[in-house]
């Protein structure tokens, strides 16, 4: 029988100022397809379904969307909550969306009512595979569990063990957790999981079981001889993602689970541009950023006068343009003209702006200083 596990959706996140809900439609569309052509039996969602635990509308409805569809074409679907997922709301309904194939478990008050196994079985019922679902845990919100610290990796352990004696056979079954482990890659874009104790997991945490499905990270990685894997994220949501988006399908049931990656090719690259402002803006090997979101670093340590200005003259797609390393002169203020005259307002601005920016104001761009500083002096707030 075959599995797909994904993770890290985040509907109804934004890049910047990027709406990037129509992208996560096609990654749905998408992931739809490979379970039609993979004859997939059940879909493993490892956390992080929403952004945010208040989501807005339009994310609750694609995830009821998503879950829907993928009910409709036969597979069953365990989805547990992660760190950005309010339990209370995913939880919501649980009970009867069960009775119809889809499967949520959620962080909850009492340790003893997580991780319970869900057995999974084939299309045409001849195998099938013990799933056991840790959501993600903040420790000072359970339970005190005599005997066991208030740590992430310790109740994580004592949810996998309090479960551990219904797995008949834990090498042929498939642990789901939302978790930090120790030795992974982080990027920009996960929530630091550091509140309440909660911090890296050790591998040895999971041994035993044949294979474990992982939330939180969003880069695809491996660990454990390939038993414990992070899908990643199926969008790139900072520009530390530069790497291909995948999900990966398990082949179980009836044996020790073994995986490989479906690289998912919807949604935009991210690119960061590294050069001085000249060679940006013209040289050849910078063509070839056409649909990519781009972060562009500016090597000048000269401050540049309208640099985003100059920037898109040639790319459209920015997202970020930043001066890292700007050398900034001392400003001496000197407030008379040589002829003995105070200097007004807008000769000081001008000074600074030739000292800092080496170019003095135009004509246009005096005027609009002039006319900004006497609408303030008059107090004029229109």
């Amino acid at each position: 029988m075959r599995l797909l596990h994904t993770s890290d959706w985040h509907l109804g996140k934004k890049f910047e100022d990027i709406d990037l809900l129509p992208q996560q439609e096609a990654f749905a569309d998408q992931m739809i397809d490979i379970v039609r052509d993979q004859k997939v039996d059940a879909v493993l969602v490892a956390g992080d379904i929403y952004d945010r635990s208040t989501p807005n509308a339009e994310a609750v409805s694609l995830a009821d969307d998503i879950f829907a569809r993928l009910i409709r074409e036969g597979v069953q679907v365990i989805a547990i909550s992660g760190n950005h997922d309010s339990a209370e709301r995913l939880r919501f309904g649980s009970t009867a969306m069960a009775e119809a194939g889809l499967h949520i478990r959620a962080e909850h008050r009492l340790v003893s009512a997580m991780g319970i196994p869900i057995t999974v079985t084939s299309r045409d019922g001849r195998e099938t595979v013990q799933v056991v679902p840790v959501p993600y845990i903040d420790p000072y919100r359970v339970e005190i569990v005599e005997g066991v610290e208030r740590l992430h990796h310790a109740i994580i352990t004592e949810v996998l063990q309090r479960n551990i004696d219904a797995i008949i056979n834990p090498a042929q079954a498939i642990a789901m957790a939302h978790a930090f482990v120790a030795g992974g890659t982080e990027t920009e874009s996960e929530k630091k999981l550091t509140v309440g104790g909660t911090d890296r997991v050790p591998l040895t945490v999971f041994d035993g079981f044949g294979y474990v499905a992982l939330g939180h990270l969003h880069a695809p990685q491996e660990f454990g001889e390939g038993r414990l894997i992070y899908s990643g994220s199926p969008l790139s949501y900072s520009f530390s993602e530069q790497h291909d988006k995948s999900v990966r399908i398990i082949e179980c049931g009836d044996r020790e689970p073994t995986s490989s990656t479906i690289t998912i090719d919807v949604g935009h690259r991210v690119l960061t541009l590294k050069d001085s402002l000249d060679s940006l803006l013209s040289s050849s090997q910078y063509d070839n950023t056409q649909g990519a979101l781009l972060r562009i670093d500016v090597t000048d340590t000269t401050p540049i006068l309208g640099l985003l200005d100059k920037v898109r003259e040639r790319f459209t797609n920015v997202v970020q343009v930043r001066q890292l390393d700007i050398k900034r002169p001392e400003h001496n203020v000197d407030l008379y003209r040589p002829d003995g005259e105070r200097k007004t307002p807008t000769d000081l601005i001008n000074d600074y702006i030739t000292t800092t920016f080496e170019q003095s104001l135009n004509e246009t761009q005096t005027s609009l200083i002039h006319n900004a500083l006497t609408t303030v002096l008059r107090g004029d707030q229109s």
